[in-house]
């Protein structure tokens, strides 16, 4: 019976691997070492076997860092880092071969260096993804590249430098071959360079991942006498520094890059006489890459590109969108969960009553939506630290956030003078909390490359309405902070949109609503302000606003008339409207203050 133990075990070639050592018949147990996280995806590749054991361990530690099998009668080391501390480990478990993967230049001369532990080496050509399933392995910047070029059309005829021949083989083929010479007899130190049937040139792989994403093909190759005049020429152009900063900036950014280019190209023959001989009469052969190029580009367009999110936003649809909202227990926040629930989104429903959220998510799953509540003070720094911890724990990552909760205070400033901590509440809530939560998510959003965060602010930011001093400070310093946020981060698919509402009859103004505080100014209901935000979700424009009452309009008569525009909003805003019950108000107001102002010639 045989005993195994293999490093890199949660790629792709590592669990193909695991998978045919497994149905050998004489297969006694296969250790495979990785990093705790990735055991689900390791017991995934063989469900209910006894004979697998994953180890946790780090192959920079002496020891490998955990406690490891006696004996072992193979050691397949896949990594291409901690050779020397694997190698120990095979000295010690007994191990009667060691077989190492595409070895660096001083890795090999300290495997061949020894002669304790017979050795052999597998060299494999450019390693693309599954043939079958299409998990890529190492191909994701040439995907990209070619996933961009598919936004121009198909029928345009590319040029391109002839840029030699390519090899490349599936993973799953590269395993089928290290199980087949890991059992076969051969003096140590042998290498097998695991190679395609027949070469391809560059400009073909390509072609073959166009044609599955639908971008256009390369039709013509120019020669490699002209290749190397433009290379020249482009050498000529790098020696000014801006100009070679620049070449490198925009091609970086398209994923096309010389160490690209140099990983799929073979410039020499190269021997693979002894795997050839090896594989005689194993059937074993690597795929040609047009059988499989689809399955491949498939795969990684649907689970692994970092653009998905972004194609699916250009289609509308918040299907699987994962939409946190803040103050998603009551008013604009309910409404507007319960409405991109309808819609297919994963709404994480953010409040502090956990009884309100509790009822909100039940509503949502009776109706066949899907919701997550996690009640938070937000105004509690570590509390909202501890939320941002157990959502991207259980996400990966938000894509669009709400910042929906809020305080309004509505006093008179002069009313306000001994009530600083109005001004300490408002911005506790409105400013600091959702400050602190998106700073918290941006960080996942930039890896992934895309991310919508949604500012519900007020109209009163363009009309300045009066007796709001408090709120609107807060909501001005959260709108400027997404107007910065939104211009410094949009090339990296990053945006913010603020949600400008007029009044809304909501619990928060149901007090000033009891004693007619705002006289005949309509308010918007509940479900409009809902479908505003739900149009900045879905169109993620920077700013989502009504032109009445008064938002846009106020802001172009304060330019054209700026001493009338100030007038009025005393008049109307503030004389016109009471503080507080028993209050005057109307015209006795209005006049009363017309006429002071008349008087000191305002």
């Amino acid at each position: 019976m045989t005993t195994y133990f293999v490093t890199g075990a949660s790629t792709v070639l590592g669990r193909n691997l695991i998978s045919l050592l497994l149905r050998r018949g004489d297969c006694e147990t296969v250790y495979a070492l990785a990093r705790p996280r990735a055991f689900d995806r390791l017991r995934r590749a063989a469900p209910d076997e006894a004979r697998f054991v994953p180890l946790a361990g780090d192959l920079g530690e002496p020891g490998l860092g955990g406690e490891m099998p006696a004996n072992v009668d193979h050691v397949v080391h896949l990594s291409t880092t901690g050779v020397a501390n694997a190698l120990a480990f095979a000295r010690t478990a007994g191990a009667k071969a060691f077989h190492q993967l595409s070895p660096s230049t001083k890795d090999e001369a300290l495997l061949r260096g020894q002669d304790d532990v017979p050795v052999r080496f597998y060299r494999p050509s450019a390693m693309l993804g599954d043939s079958r399933t299409g998990e890529p392995a190492g191909e994701g910047d040439l995907l990209a590249l070619v996933s961009r070029l598919s936004r121009i059309p198909s029928g345009l005829p590319l040029a391109a430098p002839d840029l030699g021949l390519a090899d490349v083989v599936p993973a799953d083929h590269v395993a089928a071959v290290l199980d087949h010479l890991i059992h076969h007899d051969a003096p140590s130190g042998t290498s097998y360079p695991i190679l395609a049937a027949e070469p391809l040139p560059v400009h073909e792989v390509y072609n073959a991942f166009a044609e599955a994403a639908g971008a256009p093909k390369v039709v013509v190759t120019a020669p490699r006498a002209l290749a190397a005049g433009g290379a020249a020429a482009l050498r000529l152009a790098d020696r000014l520094r801006l100009l070679r900063a620049t070449r490198k900036a925009v091609l970086s950014e398209i994923g096309l890059s010389w160490e690209t280019l140099a990983r799929w190209r073979r410039d020499a023959a190269i021997d693979d006489t002894a795997t050839r001989e090896a594989l005689a009469g194993s059937g074993l052969s690597a795929p040609p890459l047009r059988d499989y190029a689809h399955t491949i580009y498939r795969y990684w367009a649907a689970n692994v590109d970092p653009d998905r999110v972004r194609r699916s936003r250009r289609r509308k649809s918040l299907a699987g969108r994962r939409i946190l909202i803040t103050g998603a227990s009551t008013g604009i926040g309910r409404h507007t969960a319960l409405r991109v629930a309808r819609e297919g989104a994963h709404v994480l429903l953010v409040a502090r009553r956990a009884d309100e959220l509790a009822a909100l998510q039940a509503e949502i799953a009776r109706h066949g939506g899907t919701a997550l509540s996690y009640p938070c003070d937000l105004t509690d720094g570590d509390a909202v630290d501890a939320l941002v911890k157990e959502v991207l724990g259980e996400h990966d990552g938000v894509d669009v956030l709400v910042n929906n909760a809020g305080r309004s205070i509505r006093r008179s400033v002069i009313d306000a003078t001994d009530r600083l901590h109005d001004y300490e509440r408002t911005m506790a809530v409105n400013y600091f909390a959702a400050v602190r939560l998106t700073l918290g998510l941006l960080p996942s959003m930039r890896e992934r490359r895309d991310g919508h965060i949604v500012n519900v602010t007020t109209q009163g930011l363009q009309n300045h309405t009066p007796r709001f001093s408090a709120y609107l400070a807060s909501k001005a310093a959260l709108d400027e902070f997404g107007v910065v946020s939104g211009r410094e981060l949009l090339s990296h698919g990053i945006t913010f949109s603020s949600v400008k509402l007029p009044l809304v009859s909501t619990d928060m103004t149901a007090p000033s609503e009891r004693f007619d505080a705002f006289g005949a100014l309509p308010l918007m209901t509940v479900e409009r302000a809902a479908s505003l935000v739900h149009k900045a979700i879905v169109t993620r424009k920077e700013t989502v606003s009504v032109l009445l009452p008064f938002g846009a309009h106020a802001e172009l008569a304060a330019l054209v008339a700026p001493r009338t525009t100030r007038a009025l909003g005393h008049l109307i805003g503030h004389e016109s409207m009471p503080g507080r019950a028993g209050d005057r108000a109307g015209l006795p107001a209005v006049a009363a203050a017309v006429t002071r102002m008349v008087w000191r010639r305002w």
